[in-house]
């Protein structure tokens, strides 16, 4: 919007070579004076096509089951755009690469709007990750995440839903407070001493529910214990009635990342979570080895 008055007032006024001048006048000035509202109107429609666009990226990025598409008149109605208006948009959308026509006139997203969003170290851990955490998904059927640290917070790039109908559910590109997950906990232990003091001094503490630990020194505590055992632990501290166990992921020396997998905690007998511990620990093995072999890939 500033740019449109911006651009309106240079062009609908004209001070040439004098310092308090007139407005102009004549066939020129009613040129230029047209040309600004020529301008303007332009603009105001981008800005329209634009806030349609997001309408129907957002409406596409909540539909379930994603896979599937979403039907024209589903979105139509959604958005509240009429179905023309809507099939012109998504055209637009599927010749930019982000959306993608299927069968039965159905639409859904594709990875070119997350590749956009991550920065290309992100890009490169997922490329490493998918099929350990497709795997690790498969092996426990818990849901299964990926997450890396960023200001103080843990920012979810993947998230593998359990096939179960109880189960606790972390949207992509969402985030938590590192304090009460084991994913934040996993990354935050094995982080360098001023980034973990950095973390326990300075970054805002949430508390989740009744349980989440918000004592400085008793976070400290748990992030000592947490490098000493090799993982996290997290239960009732995000949300009531579920366990999360996280390791970290290494790039070299430095912690990139960490996966975990979430389940009722129960589920989670005590054979089952030694079962799920070290699946977390290996598929963090691999990772942290992948990572370190050239582009990323396995060693």
């Amino acid at each position: 919007m500033l740019e449109t008055t911006l651009t309106a007032a240079s062009e609908a006024v004209s001070f040439q070579n004098t310092k308090f001048g007139a407005l102009p006048s004549g066939p020129k000035a009613a040129a230029g004076l047209s040309s600004g509202k020529q301008n303007i109107k332009f603009r105001n429609m981008e800005s329209t096509v634009l806030t349609k666009a997001f309408r129907l990226l957002e409406v596409l990025g909540e539909w379930r089951p994603a896979e599937d598409g979403m039907p024209l008149s589903d979105l139509a109605e959604q958005t509240r755009l009429t179905k023309p208006t809507a099939h012109r948009v998504l055209n637009s959308l599927v010749g930019l690469g982000y959306a993608e026509r299927l069968a039965g006139g159905r639409y859904r997203l594709t990875a070119k709007l997350k590749q956009v969003a991550t920065g290309p170290d992100d890009r490169r851990l997922l490329a490493a990750a998918e099929p350990l955490l497709a795997r690790l998904n498969a092996e426990t059927g818990e849901t299964v995440n990926l997450g890396v640290l960023r200001q103080g917070r843990v920012r979810y790039l993947r998230v593998l839903e359990s096939r179960h109908p109880l189960r606790r559910v972390a949207e992509p590109h969402g985030s938590d407070p590192f304090h009460t997950t084991a994913l934040g906990r996993a990354m935050a232990a094995f982080a360098g001493a001023a980034q973990q003091e950095q973390l326990l001094k300075h970054t805002p503490r949430e508390q989740r529910t009744p349980y989440t630990v918000m004592d400085a020194e008793r976070l400290r505590g748990i992030l000592k214990e947490t490098r000493k055992r090799g993982y996290a632990i997290e239960q009732d501290e995000t949300d009531i009635g579920v366990m999360c166990l996280g390791a970290p992921v290494f790039d070299g020396e430095a912690v990139a990342a960490a996966i975990s997998v979430s389940a009722p905690t129960a589920r989670v007998d005590a054979q089952t979570r030694r079962h799920l511990i070290e699946a977390v620990r290996e598929a963090c093995r691999e990772l942290s080895a992948r990572l370190a072999a050239p582009e990323g890939r396995a060693p």
